[in-house]
């Protein structure tokens, strides 16, 4: 049996079969060996991998390294003051190889951020010393300051927290007070019943009274002046044949006397040309009531001429303002045995401003002012003929309140249409100017025209309006005025309203009107007064508050007449414009007479200050307006104003602000008892922590 030989297989050495992968540097190559070193025969294979990668290395030339582009700016190292941003390169293109070389230059760029300066926070500076006391006696206090410097606060910082100035209060004695006098008394009864005598009236120093060494008051306290009074009677020593002697004598010389006086009267009217028709009537007027003059033959006493005003019905005292006129009679003055009549401008109506609060305060005590204003005649007065006349009728608001035909606006009539020259307006004399006010009715929608047309003609640039459109569901006034941006056009003028501001108790618009004939255009400023409640008088303040704004604003246009108006244009136009001319009279004279001016705006147009509530109002509003300050101080001028107030050495009672406190003092409200009935009923006493702090019933909150 033939038996082979079992030959197991062997590898032969390695040998390389390819080139090296890369030309330079290094890389793989492959190699290779062989199963046949012996080749099998019946045995086993050869064991492991045939082919096998090995590296390899082929030198190369040298490489320098090259940069990359530029990477964009990194964000900024800071937000404020001073800050820096970069950007940043890599030496990867190429980089260097084979001891090529790196790359020239900086891998980081850098450069300034442009930046806002950063803010500074403020920080105190050491407390100076302690300052002197700011007064010498009484109330004082030192202090002493820091500055917020250390450093300034700044770009926006915060300022130094606390406060810059420390004080506290010095011990001091009580200050000096002047003596000041308090208002004059009512003057005493004369010394004696006829012939010469003296009348007399006394004020005290008590308003403060002197203390800790102030002055006395200055001055007397005591002010006397002859009485005038009539002739005493001779005594009767001569018989009982003298008595009828004397009175015929006396008799005669007084009828004699009247004779003369009627006859001067009368001459001096015949002699008299007045300057226009209105002057001439007013002096026949006044002359009615002034000049019924008679003696009583022995008289004990002087007594006051008076006049009797007598109405049909008796005004209210809500504020109709379209109320019927009443008519008016003077009582005849005709002598009486047992009166004695004088001339009635001997009855002085003039108040010093100084003494008009108290003047209020005398004649309110039992309706003084509602008594004086019945004095004053009421009602027509002077012709209203045109107002009248059948065409001009529709063009009045009220059936029964007229203009007065000799001091009644007349317009420029239209050309080609008659009975185009009435309106239901007067003219109105103020504070020494001639027909400076033109009081109004509030038009109607088809006398819009006619009204904007006297605006026009007499160069008015404010209107005053004192009236709502609407009061207790009634129509006051029609509105005149055009939308914002619907412009209006009325005959030949065009208007737009340019603004419109409103505030707490007024409205105040600014409307351009122009000409479509000539293009001239004018500003006219409406000043809406809001706040004249639907019954009654407004808050005297307010009203007062709303013409120091109309007198202080725009005061450059003030060259043409004042247009007054509310809805009959008597009433709260005639409470207005007293207020604005008695201000004027007692800013420049230093007294105002208010029945005499009332007086005057009745003479110019029916009824003006139409009810007794409104005559009180206008007395008060004037002590408003007379006793109100300027009491604004701007943010930069409090400091300076504050140190001038704490420096201030006078006595306390000359101080600046012992005088703002007097003043505020005297504005406090005075109530009845009857006005705190709700404060103290037994349910609301327990609620009250100070029994003498307690709310009167028209303030308290419910």
């Amino acid at each position: 049996m033939f038996v082979e030989n079992l030959v197991n297989g062997g590898w032969s050495s390695w040998v390389f079969v390819g080139d090296c992968s890369v030309t330079c540097g290094t890389g793989t190559q492959s190699r290779r060996r062989y199963c046949n070193n012996p080749v099998p025969t019946a045995g086993a294979s050869c064991h492991g991998a045939e082919y096998d990668y090995h590296s390899c290395r082929i030198p190369c030339g040298v490489v320098d390294g090259g940069w990359s582009s530029w990477n964009t700016w990194e964000a900024c190292t800071s937000t404020c003051g001073t800050g820096e941003k970069r950007r940043i390169r890599t030496c990867n293109n190429p980089a260097p190889s084979n001891g090529g070389a790196s790359c020239q230059g900086g891998q980081i760029e850098s450069q300034p951020c442009t930046l806002p300066d950063c803010p500074v926070d403020g920080g105190w500076s050491s407390w100076n010393t302690w300052e002197a006391c700011t007064a010498t006696c009484g109330t004082g206090e030192k202090r002493m300051i820091r500055n917020c410097n250390n450093p300034a606060p700044s770009n926006g910082g915060a300022s130094c927290p606390g406060d810059q100035i420390e004080s506290q209060p010095c011990t001091l004695p009580d200050c000096p007070v002047d003596g000041e006098w308090s208002l004059w008394a009512l003057w005493e009864a004369c010394t004696a019943t006829c012939g010469t005598g003296e009348k007399r009236r006394i004020r005290n120093c008590n308003s403060p009274a002197p203390s800790n060494g102030g002055a006395n008051c200055p001055g007397d306290q005591i002010e006397s002046q002859p009485c005038t009074l009539i002739e005493c009677p001779e005594s009767n020593t001569a018989g009982k044949t003298v008595v009828p002697i004397a009175t015929g004598v006396v008799g005669g010389i007084v009828l004699l006397v009247i004779i003369v006086m009627i006859c001067l009267v009368y001459l001096k009217r015949q002699r008299r040309k007045p300057l226009d028709d209105k002057v001439s009537g007013e002096n026949q007027r006044l002359q009615i009531i002034d000049r019924n003059v008679s003696l009583r033959q022995g008289g004990d006493r002087q007594e006051g001429m008076y006049i009797n005003i007598s109405r049909a019905s008796r005004q209210s005292s809500s504020d109709t303002d379209d109320a019927i006129p009443s008519r008016v009679s003077i009582k005849d003055t005709s002598t009486d045995e047992s009166n004695t009549y004088y001339n009635n401008s001997d009855i002085l109506t003039t108040v010093k401003i100084e003494e008009l609060k108290d003047y209020i305060k005398r004649k309110q005590v039992n309706e003084g002012l509602h008594s004086e204003y019945k004095s004053i005649s009421y009602g027509p007065q002077h012709p209203t003929t045109i107002a009248q006349k059948k065409e001009n009728m529709p063009k009045n608001r009220f059936k029964t309140t007229f203009p007065y035909d000799h001091t009644r606006v007349i317009l420029q009539p239209v050309s080609g249409s008659p009975h185009t020259d009435y309106i239901n307006a007067n003219l109105v004399d103020g504070f020494e100017k001639e027909s400076c006010y033109i009081a109004s009715q509030g038009p109607l929608k088809h006398t819009f025209t006619d009204f904007w047309t006297m605006i026009w003609q007499n160069n008015t640039r404010k209107v005053i309006m004192l009236t709502n459109l609407m009061e207790v569901a009634k129509v006051k006034c029609d509105k005149y005025w055009p939308e914002g941006g619907k412009p209006m056009v009325l005959g030949n003028l065009v208007l737009t309203l340019q603004s419109e501001k409103e505030r707490a108790a007024y409205v105040t618009r600014e409307i351009s009107v122009e000409d479509k004939k000539t293009k001239e255009k004018r500003n006219i400023i409406q000043y809406h007064f809001t706040a004249w409640p639907d019954h009654g008088t407004p808050d005297p303040l307010y009203l007062v508050l709303f013409h120091k704004h109309v007198i202080s604003d725009h005061s450059d246009v003030e060259s043409g007449k004042l247009l007054v108006h509310c809805s009959a244009g008597i009433g709260r136009t005639g409470t207005y414009i007293g207020l604005d001319a008695l201000y004027e009279e007692g800013r420049v004279t230093g007294c105002v007479d208010i029945v005499k001016f009332v007086k005057k705006m009745r003479y110019s147009r029916m009824n003006m200050v139409q009810t007794p509530d409104q005559y009180v109002c206008l007395h008060y509003a004037l002590l408003e307006a007379f006793t109100m300050k300027d009491t604004k101080i701007g943010k930069e001028e409090f400091g300076t104003i504050w140190r001038e107030i704490q420096s201030d050495k006078q006595p306390i009672n000359h101080r600046k602000l012992y005088k703002e406190f007097k003043m505020l003092e005297a504005k406090k409200s005075e109530h009845v008892k009857s006005e705190y009935t709700a404060a103290i009923s037994p349910e609301n006493m327990k609620k009250n922590r100070n029994k003498s702090l307690i709310p009167c019933k028209l303030l308290m909150t419910i």
